[in-house]
């Protein structure tokens, strides 16, 4: 339960008998009083229980003393709370049982309690001698009235003792001792009206008993024959109650009017006569339609105010001078009277809110900002709660903005207030735009660094977004190239692929001539392009440096590479690459790009192209397979070529692929046909391999044959047909051979 305890104290103090606060008090426990101050709540409770006490409000301060029990945990606190309570029921009260009782518990929590033993052991035996007592008390107190009469005097004395008979009926009698007390008490005020005590026990017997008519003629009596204001202010104050109790509101506005006549700032007729006077106000408005007649009431009411006001000083007295102000503005629009009590105000309550107000209004209608400005300021310092201060400080800061020639003061005032609540976004974008107006570059640039610093890892667009406004001041403003070359690097460090970094910095590295640098940047736009044409542009010009400027031309392959990966067809970065390749021995890259020009190389040009790479895959790379893939490309382009032939059957012969062997060297026989001895010399190869490799008699006899046919006496023929028939056993082929050869 959260409830403003103060406020609630207060309006109390207003009307002890107001319901909503003592049922909010009653509602406040420790299980339930969530946000409270335990220390802080019994030291208000017990600072307002006096106040009470001194006002003759017992029923109360019982209350409060209960409230505060349910906090105190500690033993002798408990004690010295249900002492007091004891004392309160049994002096105040009259209720002699129950405040024994009291002092009892209060013994029962703390056994060596003092004062507790000392007040039991006194009302146990004023309890058993009440009666007595009482006799002998009525006797001096006729004796003294008797005396009074005669010789004029000790009537103060003779009304005492009246009532201290009237307090022991009442305490300890019962009900039928009440109308005897009642008599007593009438006594003593016959002799002593001002007699505080017995009016008061006299005055709660009323109440008690309903009899509101003579409760009335008793505070009557009493508001005239007061010795003092504040007497007669307070008894037309309990009239007034009264009165309003019983249904006499025109009564009841009569006796708090006398009450406020008797003393202006009595707070417990200042409240009724207001809202008294500001229904009527709003009753001419509403029903009647008579502003005239309205003002005049809130006239009266400001007078009765300004009557509390002149006679109450220091800080209790800001609401009332607030309330006054407020009437003086909105209901009588006079702004200049306002004024001067809202300076009072402020002398006292500098961060009132509702001071604040009306000066922002009041100095913005004059267009008096400077004045607004000293408002604002006093009321900042002395104001508690932060956001408040913050909200005040924009409002300064603004103000100060929109004077030309306060831009200074405006700078100081949202530095004071990032100061106060760092990283508020109110003041950091201010002072960029004022910070940009003056042209204070140093101090723009610590912001924005500030705020860069403050931003999280992850928001990374954000980040580069303050980086590329650190750029501009640096470029634009104070023309440090190194610096504007780092923060474009810091740039990259979060977006290696951002177009405007990546620009701004080739321009910046070739204006310096720093080619490494610029060809690290070249780079990283070739991979961050999407168009092609753009990619091998930059390709070629990274490249380019490699070779030109820092004489690296091995350097420069990976980007001629890229350029032809990207189009084959460039004939001049193919040249340059196999130059490149050439000249340091890097046969199988250089193999490569004709493999990746052969795609796009037709007609006659196709031949040679395969040749070449042909070779290299054989004679460089010593690389068979792909040299005889190559070779046979040729022979697919054209079937019959002598180089594709003899490059093959050397690879084949090294690879001992008799087959294929055997068939090229039947290709080689068809291409010198009618040749002699060139085809002499195949056809003995192809047999020899076919009788001796492959065991191909068949073939062989065949090729053997036609050796024969072309040279008849041709040893190496006759040989190895008469080795294939005699191991084959087949002597009437063998004689044929012999009988042809003439050989008998």
């Amino acid at each position: 339960m959260n409830i403003d305890v103060s406020t609630t104290l207060a309006n109390l103090q207003l009307d002890p008998d107001n319901p909503q606060a003592l049922k909010a008090l009653s509602g406040l426990q420790p299980g339930n009083g969530a946000g409270v101050d335990a220390g802080a709540l019994t030291q208000a409770l017990g600072a307002a229980r006096r106040w009470h006490r001194e006002r003759g409000d017992f029923e109360l301060c019982l209350q409060l003393i209960d409230l505060e029990l349910a906090w105190v945990k500690d033993a002798p606190r408990r004690a010295d709370l249900l002492h007091e309570k004891g004392r309160l029921l049994s002096d105040d009260l009259l209720r002699g049982d129950a405040g024994l009782a009291a002092v009892h518990e209060a013994l029962k929590a703390f056994p060596d309690h003092g004062p507790s033993k000392e007040s039991s052991a006194q009302m146990t035996l004023l309890r058993g001698n009440w009666q007595p007592i009482s006799k002998r008390y009525l006797q001096q107190a006729q004796t003294a009235e008797q005396n009074a009469q005669e010789i004029g005097k000790d009537r103060a004395h003779a009304a005492s003792l009246y009532v201290a008979v009237a307090e022991l009926l009442l305490r300890y009698g019962g009900a039928d001792a009440a109308a005897e007390a009642e008599a007593h008490l009438r006594k003593s005020m016959e002799l002593d009206l001002g007699g505080r005590r017995g009016g008061a026990h006299f005055e709660r017997l009323l109440k008690d008993n309903s009899r509101y008519d003579e409760l009335l003629a008793l505070y009557t009596q009493r508001a005239e024959a007061a010795s003092n204001r504040e007497d007669r202010a307070l008894a037309e104050v309990l009239a007034g109650e009264t009165s309003a109790k019983i249904g006499k509101s025109d009564e009841a506005l009569a006796h708090f009017r006398k009450a406020l006549e008797a003393s202006p700032y009595e707070s417990r007729a200042l409240r009724p006569v207001r809202e008294a006077l500001a229904r009527e106000a709003g009753k001419m408005v509403a029903t009647e339609g008579d502003a005239a007649k309205s003002k005049e009431v809130w006239a009266e009411l400001a007078k009765i105010l300004e009557g509390a006001v002149r006679t109450k000083r220091g800080e209790q007295d800001v609401p009332l001078q607030v309330d006054l102000a407020r009437l003086l503005s909105q209901k009588l629009g006079d702004s200049e009277a306002a004024e001067g009590f809202f300076r009072r105000v402020r002398k006292i309550d500098p961060a009132n809110r509702e001071m604040v107000d009306f000066y922002r209004e009041y100095y913005g209608s004059k267009n008096d900002q400077s004045h607004l400005l000293q408002v604002l300021a006093q009321a900042q310092k002395s104001e508690s709660d932060v956001d408040r201060r913050v909200a005040m400080g924009i409002e300064m800061a603004r103000a100060a903005e929109a004077r030309p020639q306060s831009a200074d003061k405006a700078i100081e005032l949202w530095k004071g207030l990032l100061r106060l609540k760092p990283r508020l976004p109110e003041a950091i974008a201010s002072l960029k735009t004022l910070y940009t107006k003056t042209e204070k570059w140093n101090a723009l640039l610590e912001i924005l660094k500030e705020e860069l610093d403050a931003l999280p890892g992850d928001r990374v667009d954000e980040k580069v977004g303050l980086l590329l406004e650190i750029v501009a001041i640096y470029r634009d403003r104070l023309n440090l190239d190194v610096m504007v070359v780092n923060t474009y690097l810091s740039v990259l460090a979060l977006r290696p692929d951002h177009p405007d970094a990546l620009a701004a910095l080739s321009v910046r590295y070739e204006a310096q001539g720093r080619w490494s640098d610029l060809i690290g940047v070249l780079g990283k736009q070739a991979e961050a392009a999407k168009d092609g044409a753009a990619r091998v542009a930059l390709h070629r010009r990274i490249a380019t440096l490699w070779a030109d400027k820092l004489g690296k031309h091995g350097n420069a392959v990976a980007s001629l590479e890229k350029i032809l990966e990207a189009d084959p067809r460039d004939a001049e970065t193919s040249a340059r690459l196999k130059d490149l390749y050439a000249k340091s021995r890097a046969w199988r890259p250089l193999l490569d790009v004709y493999r990746r020009e052969l795609p796009h190389v037709a007609g006659d040009a196709r031949r040679p192209r395969l040749v070449e790479m042909a070779k290299i895959a054989g004679e460089r790379l010593n690389d068979v397979r792909e040299a005889i893939t190559l070779w046979n490309q040729v022979l697919a382009v054209e079937p019959r070529d002598p180089d594709a032939l003899t490059g093959l059957a050397t690879l084949y012969e090294r690879e001992r692929r008799w087959p294929a062997l055997v068939e090229i060297l039947e290709r080689q026989r068809q291409n010198v046909e009618g040749q002699a001895p060139a085809e002499l010399a195949l056809l003995e190869r192809r047999g020899m391999l076919l009788y001796e490799k492959l065991g191909a008699t068949e073939g062989a006899i065949d090729v053997f044959r036609r050796i024969q046919t072309l040279q008849p006496q041709n040893a190496r023929a006759q040989r190895a047909l008469r080795e294939i028939y005699a191991q084959s056993g087949d002597f009437a082929a063998l004689e044929a051979m012999y009988v042809q050869q003439g050989a008998f």
